[in-house]
C-alpha cells in the first residue's frame, strides 16, 4: 500500500488523482473543509482562500490529511505503515518529479487507475 493524492475542485468534482484513492469521494472531502470552515469562522465562500485549514482524519488502517488550496481541495491519504520500498517506489525520492507547489499540476505516472475525472 502506498499514498494516494487527489484534487478536487470548488464543486467537489476530482481534476486529477493519483494512487488508490476513491474518486466518488470528491465531495465528500470538499464539503468536510466547508464544514471545518464554518466551525472554524472561515470565510463560507468556495472561491475564499483558506490556506490556514487543516483537516486530518486517522483511523486504525490510515490516515487522511484535508487541505484547501486556492478554491482546490488536496486529499493525502496514506497507510498507517509504509514500507521503505513503497516510499522510494523505483529508486527515486518522494516529489522529486512533481511540482509540489502547485496541486492541481499532479503529473500520472503510470500508477492512475484511469478514474481521474467525473
Amino acid at each position: 500500500r502506498t499514498a494516494a493524492l487527489m484534487c478536487c475542485d470548488q464543486n467537489g468534482l476530482c481534476l486529477k488523482k493519483k494512487g488508490n484513492i476513491d474518486a466518488s469521494h470528491s465531495g465528500t472531502y470538499t464539503a468536510v473543509m466547508r464544514l471545518a470552515a464554518q466551525l472554524d469562522g472561515f470565510p463560507s465562500s468556495p472561491t475564499s482562500s483558506r490556506t490556514g485549514l487543516t483537516v486530518s482524519i486517522e483511523t486504525d488502517n490510515s490516515a487522511t490529511i484535508i487541505k484547501q488550496f486556492d478554491g482546490h481541495t488536496v486529499v493525502m491519504k496514506a497507510p498507517k505503515s509504509i514500507s521503505d520500498q513503497s516510499i522510494q517506489g523505483s529508486g527515486k525520492d518522494v516529489g522529486a518529479e512533481e511540482n509540489l507547489s502547485d496541486p492541481t499540476s499532479i503529473e500520472s505516472s503510470g500508477q492512475d487507475d484511469g478514474q481521474g475525472s467525473q
